[in-house]
């Protein structure tokens, strides 16, 4: 235990070196911080708070003089027009703003829970809507915030509710539409890289048969005719790739049957889509088709690096890996936003909490980097070195303020502190007032699209088994064609017995009990509990939440922020039970 007397040496040492800072500062003209200083000095209560205070802000504006002032030897001048603001510089008065014609170079945010991240891009955002149109992927109920303050129609929709037809041409040549996508497709299921070019013939055949004013025909159309080819020619291929599209079907639910849909980006200035309880397999697919879609559009007017479309992410801590063996379309839908997506005009803006979870060319080819509050001092590090400043700067990234930050862009080479302005984005909304505020959207959608019969949607049910395809199926070329089979109302049948259950089923079967087990436990509790890894437990989480056997919810904790919790379906239930038997 110190005495009083070494006390005092210790709190005299460091008062000088507070003296000090504050002198590098040019805090000592301040009476508020003379004054606090005079409490430093006290033999008080308060002195070693005091003290602590001091340091802080003495050490952050030391470090805000060095960024920005003494390496921005002359503001940069541009436009008001071309201004996207993002807060103002504390020691020159400044606004500190990325400039509209770079938003194509990709902007990324990092920064910790509670950094101010958020608030931050959504006063960006504000900014850019309606002059672009916008598009966030959300599964934190952030899009419906962002939505909300913005003042112009907006769409906030779960995936089942965008009815869209992607298979509906794009452009003036469908030959070549119906490729990209059947390519996108077949890397996003894992369809035979042999078999998307027949299936794009069997598109443009179709196409081509059909009149000149009909629409396309629906996903579960198209999945009834590959079905009808495997049963009469009997090619296992195009059954695989039925039954892979089915899964997705499953998802889309009846926007697997609509025919033709109205132009959403025409109607909605901003759309944001809830994939809270959504496979990163959907995801993935959604968020690819929507953005080939509009690159389509956009090379039909001619490519141009002009923004015309912001893509807002917010990427949540399991939406972040890397790993190609488990989720490989994620993967390739970031590497086209990194390398296409400035030829045309496409502005990413993504939010991560730490410089490990971005791939390193999403960081290599990003041309507006906003650092905030992070707490680990490898991150900070990191956050220092991608603002060009090497590790001398992590300890003030890790004591800025909610709001505080460092931008650098091409006019910033080496980052500038800003402060940024308080922007409330309001309560996190319940699901009744989401659903009472985009009802008459959704029923707008609903009376402008058209769909294909009911009856083409209720082919004959699968075994969850026959679809992995670690099961014989039991359907025969001799069984009555898919799509004349009458609706099943009996549950989905269990795996067919065998001596060792297949390994894939056993994992749905211990990941489901303990979901039953532990209902409030976060997913990594649960991945814990069952000794699975994290890929393995996101590959199992994945496959049960597109077979509907579970599905993820929000809860709000006593801070009122939400979290994800995996529950299981009415429908999880019946099969556990049915595999266990």
């Amino acid at each position: 235990m110190k005495k009083p007397t070494d006390q005092i040496i210790v709190n005299f040492g460091e008062l000088e070196e507070i003296s000090n800072l504050m002198d590098l500062a040019g805090m000592n003209e301040s009476p508020i911080y003379n004054h606090l200083f005079q409490v430093a000095c006290s033999r008080s209560r308060h002195a070693p708070a005091a003290i602590n205070r001091l340091r802080r802000i003495a050490i952050c504006k030391v470090n805000a003089n060095r960024f920005a002032p003494q390496h921005q030897k002359a503001w940069p001048q541009v436009p008001p027009d071309r201004m996207i603001v993002i807060g103002t510089n504390p020691d020159t008065g400044n606004p500190v703003f990325i400039d509209y014609d770079h938003l194509p170079l990709k902007t990324v945010f990092i920064g910790g829970t509670g950094s101010g991240k958020t608030c931050t891009s959504a006063s960006l955002i504000k900014q850019l809507i309606p002059r672009l149109h916008g598009f966030c992927v959300d599964s934190k109920l952030e899009a419906f915030r962002f939505g909300r303050q913005l003042g112009v129609r907006f769409l906030y929709a779960k995936p089942s509710q965008i009815f869209m037809n992607e298979l509906e041409p794009v452009g003036p040549d469908p030959h070549l539409w119906f490729g990209t996508l059947m390519e996108l497709y077949a890397y996003l299921l894992g369809i035979d890289g042999k078999t998307w070019p027949e299936l794009t013939e069997i598109l443009n055949g179709i196409w081509l048969a059909l009149p000149a004013t009909a629409p396309m025909i629906s996903l579960i159309e198209f999945i009834c005719v590959l079905e009808k080819i495997a049963d009469a020619e009997g090619k296992t291929k195009f059954a695989t790739a039925a039954a892979k599209f089915r899964v997705l079907a499953s998802a889309y639910g009846r926007r697997a049957r609509v025919r033709r849909g109205p132009d959403l980006f025409a109607r909605y200035p901003f759309i944001g889509i809830d994939f809270s309880d959504s496979s990163h397999q959907v995801r993935n697919v959604v968020q690819g088709v929507m953005l080939k879609i509009q690159m389509q559009k956009i090379s039909i007017r001619g490519h141009s690096s002009d923004p015309s479309f912001v893509f807002i992410r917010d990427e949540g801590l399991d939406d972040a890996s890397t790993d190609v063996a488990v989720r490989p379309g994620k993967v390739e839908f970031q590497e086209t936003l990194a390398s296409q997506g400035r030829s045309f005009g496409v502005s990413p803006i993504t939010l991560f909490q730490d410089p490990s979870q971005p791939p390193g060319y999403i960081l290599t080819n990003t041309g507006n980097f906003i650092a905030m509050r992070v707490l680990k001092l490898e991150h900070a590090k990191e956050c220092s070195r991608l603002l060009g400043h090497g590790d001398d700067y992590a300890k003030s990234i890790q004591m800025l303020e909610p709001g505080e930050g460092f931008l650098r862009s091409p006019h910033f080479p080496q980052g500038v502190h800003f402060v940024a302005d308080y922007n409330d984005l309001g309560e996190y909304p319940s699901t009744d007032e989401i659903a009472a505020s985009m009802s008459s959207e959704l029923q707008w959608i609903e009376d402008n699209t058209e769909f294909s019969p009911e009856e083409t949607f209720t082919v004959s049910t699968r075994n969850y088994a026959e679809i992995l395809g670690i099961a014989p199926t039991s359907n025969t070329a001799e069984s009555t064609p898919p799509a004349a089979t009458p609706p099943s109302t009996t549950p989905v049948s269990a795996a067919p017995a065998v001596s060792q259950p297949p390994r894939i089923l056993g994992d749905w079967v211990v990941l489901l009990e303990d979901i039953i087990k532990d209902p409030n436990a976060a997913l990594t509790s649960h991945y814990k509990a069952v000794k699975f890894g994290g890929a393995k437990g996101t590959r199992v989480k994945d496959e049960l939440i597109s077979n509907g056997l579970s599905e993820i919810k929000i809860v709000h904790g006593q801070t009122g922020s939400p979290r994800k919790v995996l529950t299981i379906t009415k429908l999880g239930r019946q099969t556990l039970k049915g595999l266990k038997t």
